[in-house]
């Protein structure tokens, strides 16, 4: 039978990746299995001490990884994060939006606040438009 797996380690050497919403859950997942496959990644997050933790991390197991904090909802913020990202890694190769904010949690609409909407919208919407 064949291995899916035989030669994914290397699958995306010198490759360099973004990921937002990188500090925990999907996102450093996405960051961590890029890097096993050789990647070296920029993990972008607005929670500042939980996206460099993940950095640590995942340098500690031997991967190149750097932390950057942004907020998705500002256009002065992505620009920021992006530079930086480019900067660290030399360029870039992917980009993954995985930056989401899920306060709403699974209320009904006519349940949400506007201010948690527009939040949820700026991020989850506008800022991967941006």
């Amino acid at each position: 039978m064949t291995d899916v797996n035989a030669g994914a380690a290397q699958l995306l050497a010198g490759r360099r990746i973004l990921v937002t919403g990188g500090a925990r859950g999907l996102g450093l997942a996405f960051a961590r299995h890029f890097c096993e496959a050789g990647a070296a990644v920029a993990i972008a997050d607005i929670r500042a001490e939980l996206v460099e933790s993940a950095a640590v991390g995942l340098r500690a197991s031997g991967f190149t990884a750097h932390a950057l904090v942004a907020d998705l909802s500002e256009p002065a913020s992505i620009e920021r994060c992006a530079g930086e990202a480019l900067a660290l890694l030399g360029g870039l190769d992917g980009l993954v939006n995985n930056a989401a904010v899920t306060d709403s949690g699974g209320k009904p609409g006519d349940d949400i606040d506007v201010e948690t909407w527009d939040r949820v919208m700026n991020v989850n919407v506008r800022g991967t438009w941006l």
